[in-house]
């Protein structure tokens, strides 16, 4: 590749980043609002629902046990603490604290002994199908300006 080859591509590079952390920066705020603004307590919350999910889950495909886009609650296994908290990289009694709140406000549940569930409830709920029709605005705004950000020049 020649140098003038290098820069355009390091160009169109950096401008991709630059929408990729405008995008990250949009979906902070908007995962937050239903959690007061506190992102990390929004990363708690979906760091659980991954969690409850991830021996279902391949995030290339629409997976067909889901109803309505939603895995339902018997298909969900519990996550705990500990696991929630190696995830996320946080102390561990700050997670708890975290998963307390979520839970006072009904966005998980406790089971059994140590386990934790976003029920399929909080998932339907229209707080979070605000939030789905909101991502899904913000991804295809994502995928358009990707589109023509390959279709122009890179010194634009």
């Amino acid at each position: 590749m020649s140098s003038d080859d290098q820069k355009y591509v390091l160009a169109h590079d950096r401008f991709v980043l630059r929408l990729g952390i405008n995008y990250f920066l949009n979906q902070a705020s908007l995962l937050a609002e239903p959690f007061g603004g506190d992102v990390l307590l929004a990363l708690t919350f979906l760091t659980i629902n991954t969690g409850n999910l991830q021996h279902l889950s391949n995030a290339a495909s629409f997976n067909p046990l889901a109803v309505d886009g939603v895995m339902p609650d018997g298909l969900r296994r519990p996550v705990t603490i500990a696991a929630v908290s190696r995830e996320l990289g946080i102390p561990r009694e700050t997670t708890r604290r975290y998963v307390k709140r979520l839970i006072d406000m009904g966005y998980c549940r406790a089971t059994g002994s140590r386990g934790i569930l976003v029920p399929t409830g909080v998932l339907k709920s229209e707080a979070i199908n605000s939030l789905a029709r909101r991502h899904g605005a913000f991804a295809r705004d994502l995928m358009q300006a990707l589109i023509e950000a390959h279709a122009r020049p890179a010194d634009q």
